[in-house]
């Protein structure tokens, strides 16, 4: 069952959505772990195949760093937005400003978009992680049996 537009407003929801990202950002570090234990791997002589399993771990980390950045840009300003007080069309004028953009003709977006974008960043970022770790296991498990 879907959030309505007054039950996304709640505190207990925003704080709910702000948790899941903080959540992400400790994956994020996790995952960076990995992309530098791969680079480490990368700068000495390695086989071929172990060569092509760790640029991949790179190249996954890579994006998950920048999903990771993001995600956490989110958080910070679903902060914002779910303080007391906050005016969401203010917020939109604020971001619209800053990154250029034309602001929202209509009041405030909606929390639902909002929630929407969010989901869908999470889910790629957890995404690429599941890859990324998956890979990067698999590439040390073949490396110990050879």
């Amino acid at each position: 069952m879907a959030l309505n537009e007054a039950q996304r407003a709640h505190a207990t929801a925003g704080g709910t959505l702000i948790a899941l990202l903080d959540c992400c950002a400790r994956l994020g570090w996790l995952s960076l772990a990995f992309t530098l234990h791969a680079g480490w791997l990368l700068s000495g002589g390695v086989p071929l195949p172990l060569w092509l399993t760790m640029t991949a771990v790179v190249t996954l980390g890579l994006g998950v760093q920048y999903l990771a950045l993001r995600l956490a840009l989110d958080a910070r300003l679903f902060r914002v937005l779910y303080r007391d007080g906050a005016d969401a069309a203010a917020f939109d004028q604020a971001l619209a400003e800053l990154f250029g953009r034309p602001a929202p003709e209509e009041g405030a977006r909606p929390l639902a978009d909002r929630w929407r974008g969010t989901r869908r960043l999470v889910r790629v970022f957890v995404l690429l992680c599941g890859a990324q770790a998956t890979i990067w296991v698999i590439a040390l498990i073949s490396r110990a049996w050879a």
